[in-house]
């Protein structure tokens, strides 16, 4: 009986210890995690527009200065208007070849430069031809007086050169204005910023590419690689050529099948209808041929002709508040 009485008693100890499951400490912060997870989501996504409307106001404070440097020139030329070529930027050390933000930059740059009316900026495509002609692009930061040959060669009055070097976490952004004439340095802007504004820069408005991606696509529609190489004129005479000769195979398929239907009613005045389903047929399957050279071809020209550079796209950097483009208008 005393011994039952025992038992019974360390039973109802142990049993006042146990808590209730639903009230554990870890039940509570699953209850809690979608909660925490949505916020943590929402303020990462705010920092990151924060930090990029943040070093574009950096971007926008140095090009002002730039310009204003710029235009004392003009007045004292007594010209309204000047033609201006941005080179691409140097990255002089590792970590700033690790951001790989040097052509990003100089895109941007160049827009924020270009809005104004006073300055004509040389198309991107003649400065990447020149550059690639002048060794001294491919030894580093281009000196005032290599600076100046490139504008020589490319028509423009100024140039814009710039370099980016690691200065502990940060990163700065040092831009030199060179009189092509003289090769005189006329104004110098530096923008520092800490490394990781630089990089979520660099992911917002950085679009990678390859010889892959433009051989798939052209795989997927004849013509859509080419597009992606942004050779548009092969590119859209591609989907038209291919269009037409799947077009002309579809019709020449069905007039056949009509042919081949009249025939196979075995009337007397049906039989030429033969002859007409086997000529249709012929040509159905010649158009078919040709799409599929041109899907080759499609598929060949798009990865010989594409590249494994970046496609910089400064309409995907939206403003904080998503009704804009930060960089749209004038400064």
């Amino acid at each position: 009986m005393k011994t039952t009485l025992k038992i019974n008693l360390s039973l109802l100890i142990i049993l006042s210890m146990v808590k209730p499951i639903g009230a554990t400490p870890k039940d509570s912060n699953k209850s809690q995690t979608p909660a925490v997870k949505a916020k943590s989501v929402k303020v990462s996504k705010t920092e990151k527009k924060s930090a990029l409307k943040r070093l574009d106001q950096r971007v926008i404070k140095a090009s002002k200065n730039l310009f204003n440097a710029l235009n004392k020139e003009l007045k004292i030329e007594g010209v309204s208007f000047t033609t201006l070529a941005v080179l691409p930027f140097k990255s002089l050390d590792k970590g700033a070849k690790d951001a790989d933000v040097d052509a990003a930059l100089a895109e941007l740059f160049s827009t924020r430069m270009s809005s104004r009316d006073q300055i004509i900026a040389v198309e991107r495509s003649r400065i990447n031809s020149v550059i690639s002609e002048l060794k001294r692009a491919n030894t580093g930061q281009l000196s005032p007086k290599g600076a100046a040959q490139a504008g020589k060669l490319l028509g423009a009055r100024y140039v814009l050169v710039g370099s980016i070097t690691t200065m502990g976490q940060a990163l700065q952004v040092t831009t030199r204005l060179v009189a092509s004439e003289t090769g005189e340095v006329v104004s110098g802007e530096i923008v520092r910023a800490p490394r990781k504004e630089f990089v979520k820069f660099q992911q917002q408005v950085v679009i990678p590419k390859s010889k892959i991606g433009a051989a798939i696509r052209s795989f997927l529609i004849p013509g859509w690689g080419q597009l992606y190489n942004d050779a548009k004129l092969t590119g859209y005479s591609t989907i038209i050529a291919g269009l037409s000769t799947v077009g002309t195979a579809a019709l020449y398929g069905y007039l056949g099948t009509m042919a081949e239907a009249e025939y196979q009613e075995n009337k007397a005045e049906t039989v030429s209808r033969r002859a007409d389903a086997n000529r249709y047929y012929r040509n159905a399957r010649i158009a078919l041929w040709s799409y599929a050279a041109i899907w080759s071809f499609a598929i060949f020209d798009a990865y010989v002709s594409g590249t494994s550079n970046s496609k910089i796209d400064l309409n995907a950097w939206s403003d904080l508040e998503s009704t804009g483009l930060i960089f749209s208008g004038t400064f």
